[in-house]
């Protein structure tokens, strides 16, 4: 294995690191159900991989209101562009699907 690929190794023994982010209850309730987030750059992956299950999806631009106290630093420093990804099981009782955010 070479020295790029190799993990790091004061990580070794670190837990995952879970940041609550509250999900937009008004998408809740409209079915949307919150998937997870992630760089905008990295988004198309997602809407891809979830669109071909068949679910609508869409993105929405996470805020600093929509992590908890504990993450507002890291919120700050590291995730600000993040978004959210959301996706509901397709249906005709939807009367409006909002659009994805744009890629930036």
């Amino acid at each position: 294995m070479d020295r790029e690929n190799e993990p790091n190794p004061s990580a070794r023994n670190l837990p995952p690191v879970a940041c609550p982010v509250q999900a937009d209850p008004d998408l809740i309730a409209q079915g949307w159900e919150p998937r997870h987030f992630i760089e905008p750059s990295r988004a198309e992956e997602s809407i891809t991989l979830y669109t071909s299950m068949g679910f609508e999806v869409m993105t929405q631009k996470l805020k600093m209101g929509d992590f908890s106290s504990a993450c507002q630093a890291c919120a700050i420093s590291a995730c600000n562009t993040f978004v959210m990804i959301y996706t509901r099981k397709p249906t005709t009782n939807h009367t409006k699907t909002p659009p994805a955010a744009p890629m930036e």
